[in-house]
């Protein structure tokens, strides 16, 4: 798994930003998403980011693409 602290430069966004493997877990996060969530860090590590999606199954449909291409979701909840 990768290592769960950004660099520098993602650490100090105010916008939450993660990163996943190809399998789709999350590897990473910078502290807005995991406050964003409500979570630490580290319990997102592992977790399918597909399993965050409350409606819907955008997501997932997205990964399943393997297009490089951005997704904007509104609701997310850790399952």
């Amino acid at each position: 798994m990768s290592d769960p602290t950004p660099p520098p430069s993602l650490d100090a966004l105010g916008t939450p930003l993660a990163w996943a493997g190809p399998d789709g877990r999350i590897a990473g996060c910078n502290p807005a998403f995991a406050r964003w969530l409500g979570v630490s860090g580290r319990r997102l590590l592992g977790q399918p980011l597909a399993a965050l999606e409350v409606q819907g199954e955008a997501l997932a449909h997205f990964l399943a693409r393997d297009e490089r291409d951005s997704l904007r979701l509104n609701r997310l909840a850790l399952a």
